[in-house]
């Protein structure tokens, strides 16, 4: 599972790289042609539809993923994906048009105006399309055609910038030209996915197929929306107790922040279709493991590096307009690191317990509207991030805990939190001593590299080395 894992990886990684270099050049333009209330209102429409994303198909991609290649299932795999398909289409497609008739009351609703309404319907589209890509480049992860799947994404992600670009900048559409561009790479993206996997399309549905997948996929769609609005909900409450501009302040730090997502989308586009396949394997325990502990290394120093050079670094990408979300830039970070760890509690999820999952979404949901409300009205755009962290971390702690009992995973967590504190420690002591005087960019890479270092050794000894290394060899 090891060595798969590594090898499967390696392509998500490389292209999750590249088109994060391409997001953020993109974004470098945009935040130079919008201003950040327009950046406000772009985040708040993405938002909404990343929420409805979440919840009206019912999350049946799920099902998908989860029964497409396990051994010994009785269903064939074009009976789950075409009845997967045509149920995710049809959904997609009656909430887009819901969307767009009642634009001028969303658009009423989100903003007090109805100057947003043309936003929210090609918002709308670009929901429908992105839906549509989303389930095509799943299939393909799920069918293991990782290469497919990078180059696609890739290509998705190259076209969907350079259309945003060329509709901003050459025909002054605003943020509807973010969301024109977005819907050219998605549609775009879903009919090479469709052609490579055209075997699994078929002009049929079968109702009893839907409804076994819908009693897996439901609760997890209940679960999928209460996790997804748990990480837009800071958008809407800034919105209600500050302003739209600090909106747009905010998700441009959060956007620059995720940077650290490279790392969570190797491992999770990688791991989660292995794990699925290979968790009765007596060893997966041990690789899930080890895999977690070069995960950890691998983003604390990544958060390391934003932390040191946050002001370089959304200066330089972003500008003078957005300075002053450079501060929580480094809590951002840190929270999109916690965000992802779930991956590395997949206990519930593969012993079917998509109830409790719902459960345990819901609560960190509802602590976490308190809690941001609370932290926002208090310590604004600060409160905002730092909620973002607490709530991250306690919803992976429920999830991990549960899901131990179900796929017991025995990770060092006295080296783990070691190399936590190191690293919190770092930190602090940066921004106490040295983040009032101007160290030049050597000094801040000096204080980098020797602060790895000391992160790295509670984690990684030299026997983990030496056997990542045999395995990348043996990989070729």
């Amino acid at each position: 599972m090891l060595r798969d894992f590594i090898k499967h990886s390696s392509t998500y990684w490389l292209v999750s790289l590249f088109s994060k270099l391409i997001n953020l050049l993109s974004l470098t333009i945009y935040v130079r042609i919008l201003k950040p209330e327009e950046i406000g209102v772009y985040e708040m429409i993405t938002a909404l539809t990343l929420i409805l994303g979440g919840f009206v198909a019912l999350e049946l991609t799920q099902a998908v993923g989860r029964f497409l290649k396990e051994k010994n299932k009785k269903v064939n795999e074009l009976n789950y994906v075409s009845t997967a398909f045509w149920f995710t289409f049809f959904s997609l497609s009656i909430t887009t048009i819901l969307l767009i008739r009642f634009s001028e009351s969303v658009s009423l609703s989100l903003f007090d105006s109805i100057e947003n309404s043309q936003a929210i319907e090609w918002g709308a589209i670009s929901f429908w399309a992105i839906g549509l890509s989303g389930f095509a480049l799943n299939l393909l992860r799920w069918d293991f055609k990782n290469k497919s799947y990078a180059f696609i994404t890739f290509l998705q992600t190259l076209i969907t910038q350079l259309a945003s670009i060329v509709f901003i900048y050459f025909f002054n559409q605003g943020i509807n030209g973010l969301f024109m561009g977005v819907t050219i790479g998605s549609l775009l993206s879903f009919i090479v996915a469709f052609f490579i996997s055209k075997k699994f399309y078929k002009i049929y549905f079968n109702f009893n197929t839907c409804i076994f997948m819908l009693s897996f996929s439901a609760p997890l769609a209940l679960s999928g929306l209460a996790s997804i609005s748990m990480s837009q909900v800071d958008r809407f409450i800034i919105n209600h107790i500050l302003t739209i501009r600090e909106v747009g302040e905010y998700s441009v730090a959060f956007r620059f922040s995720s940077i650290v997502s490279f790392l969570l989308v190797g491992f999770n586009s990688a791991l989660t279709p292995l794990i699925t396949k290979n968790w009765h394997d007596p060893n997966a325990s041990i690789h899930m493991a080890t895999i977690f502990k070069y995960f950890i290394t691998l983003a604390l120093i990544l958060v390391f590096l934003i932390t040191i050079f946050s002001n370089e670094y959304l200066s330089f990408f972003a500008g003078s307009s957005y300075h002053e979300a450079t501060y929580i830039l480094p809590l951002l970070a840190f929270a999109s690191l916690i965000s992802g760890m779930y991956i590395f509690a997949p206990g519930l999820w593969l012993a079917n317990k998509t109830l409790l999952t719902l459960f345990i979404n819901i609560i960190s949901l509802l602590f976490g509207i308190i809690l941001t409300y609370f932290l926002v009205k208090h310590y604004g755009l600060l409160g905002a991030a730092s909620s973002t962290i607490i709530n991250a971390f306690f919803q992976f702690s429920l999830l991990y805990y549960f899901g131990q009992k179900e796929f017991h995973i025995s990770n060092n967590w006295i080296r783990i939190s070691l190399a936590l504190f190191v690293f919190i420690f770092l930190i602090i002591f940066f921004q106490i001593y040295f983040n009032d005087f101007m160290l030049d960019v050597f000094q801040k890479l000096m204080f980098f590299i020797i602060g790895s270092l000391i992160i790295i050794i509670p984690i990684v000894n030299s026997s983990d080395l030496r056997s990542l290394l045999n395995v990348i060899k043996k990989n070729g």
